[in-house]
């Protein structure tokens, strides 16, 4: 399950994404892009938590990647945090850390 909170910070909307899973493959593509569809159109930036994630599969890059070119069309930046050494290796194996953003974040 995936969950969505907003909050504000210096003014501008925040999209907190929670990923409740251990590993993101093609199965969650889905519910994930849905969610990404339903974000306000007011909204500054989308954070999507990882924390718990382990794994990500090819098709799970790709709907992250996916998530990325459709927020960055509606001018909201996508960005990920709390992301595990593992999957920040294969985020830079890829060069996918070039294109989405990776932060530390604490979600509240």
């Amino acid at each position: 399950m995936t969950t969505i909170n907003y909050k504000e910070t210096n003014g501008d909307k925040i999209a907190e994404i929670s990923v409740n899973k251990v590993s993101l493959s093609g199965i969650d593509s889905v519910e994930f892009i849905e969610i990404i569809n339903q974000i306000d159109d007011d909204t500054k930036s989308v954070i999507t938590d990882l924390s718990g994630v382990t794994f990500i599969s090819s098709p799970g890059l790709g709907m992250l990647l996916n998530a990325n070119i459709i927020l960055t069309k509606r001018k909201i930046q996508f960005m990920l945090s709390n992301v595990s050494a593992e999957i920040l290796h294969l985020f830079e194996i890829t060069r996918l850390n070039s294109i989405i953003k990776i932060i530390n974040y604490e979600m509240r």
